[in-house]
């Protein structure tokens, strides 16, 4: 479906995510000021490169963001992501959780993001490694 992005200061309310799941992968298309940017595809259980789509998609703009993998919970109406981002100012990969949450009756979706402490420093074009 087509939902508006809404988490309070950081995502405009006038911006748009178009979200579908098949075959295990979800593919966002995102929308800013009505035009499309590339899709953002995270399949189940494979790590992925989202690279900076990926950091403005999770809260972290400015970064580069893997995915490792993701779990729903259906009856809180939430996906849970996991990864890690890639921090200029310390050259390391930090892991975080993203928790992408439906309003229900308004039609909203809410990005919560946690960051977690967990780092393994090296290249950014390496990716991380095992945290």
């Amino acid at each position: 479906g087509i939902f508006r992005r809404w988490d309070w200061d950081l995502w405009c309310d006038h911006d748009r995510v178009k979200i579908d799941w098949s075959g295990g992968e979800w593919r966002f298309q995102l929308y800013y000021d009505g035009f499309p940017v590339p899709a953002i595809k995270i399949k189940a259980g494979q790590a992925k490169d989202l690279g900076y789509p990926g950091g403005d998609m999770f809260l972290l703009p400015g970064k580069k963001v893997w995915i490792d993998d993701y779990k729903i919970v259906m009856e809180d109406r939430k996906v849970i992501f996991y990864g890690a981002y890639y921090s200029h100012a310390r050259y390391c990969w930090r892991q975080f959780k993203a928790t992408l949450s439906h309003s229900g009756d308004q039609n909203l979706l809410r990005m919560e993001v946690e960051q977690g402490r967990l780092e393994t420093c090296g290249e950014e074009d390496e990716g991380p490694r095992t945290l």
